[in-house]
């Protein structure tokens, strides 16, 4: 079957994301729009296509997500949340930056940006863990450490395949080779400028 990849699905765009968290109902919209704009892009698209989809929004999206593609398997990369939760604050700093130019981005609202979709995630994880067969979970470290090992875990997860392929790890090797992690630059931020600690943060986790 064909693999489609979608980085940061583009259709799921920043304020469509903010209007989901307003109006649940628009959730199912958002994935029923995919397969037709797939097939008006690609010509080779057939009905046993493969689809990866790698979005954070996912999480806070996937009951919208399942009703569309029911059959979906999901692979949830596990991360220490006071390093990821000031890494999403950072990034939704510095997108909004770029977006409204004109106008003071206040590091708090961006820190209550990226606090508020985490329980929902949460929540909905809970959800599929009682679906057998639907979720992988994989540690970020083991991902880094190795990233052939991590795809090959998640293939016999989900009982892809047993066994990477030569081919396919030395193409997987070859691509981290080619993309290290600081190509474009290092993302550098600290838990301070957003008035974040790791006490703080599992505070808000602990609370209703």
């Amino acid at each position: 079957s064909i693999c489609q990849s979608l980085l940061c699905l583009d259709l799921v765009s920043f304020p469509v994301l903010i209007s989901s968290y307003l109006f649940v109902s628009s959730l199912d919209a958002l994935f029923v729009c995919l397969p037709p704009a797939l097939s008006t892009s690609s010509n080779s698209l057939s009905d046993n296509i493969q689809l990866v989809l790698k979005s954070p929004c996912h999480g806070v999206l996937l009951p919208g997500l399942l009703r569309v593609f029911p059959d979906a398997k999901l692979v949830m990369i596990k991360r220490p949340p006071e390093i990821s939760v000031p890494s999403a604050a950072s990034l939704h700093y510095n997108v909004c930056k770029d977006i409204f130019r004109a106008r003071k981005v206040e590091r708090g609202a961006c820190r209550e940006m990226a606090l508020a979709p985490i329980k929902l995630t949460k929540n909905n994880i809970k959800e599929v863990e009682t679906i057998p067969n639907k979720l992988v979970e994989l540690d970020y470290n083991k991902l880094v450490a190795d990233p052939a090992g991590a795809v090959e875990y998640v293939h016999q997860e989900l009982g892809i395949r047993d066994n990477l392929d030569p081919e396919f790890r030395a193409a997987i090797e070859k691509y981290v080779e080619d993309h290290p992690s600081d190509k474009f630059g290092k993302h550098r931020y600290n838990m301070e400028e957003f008035g974040l600690s790791k006490e703080k943060i599992e505070e808000f986790l602990r609370s209703e």
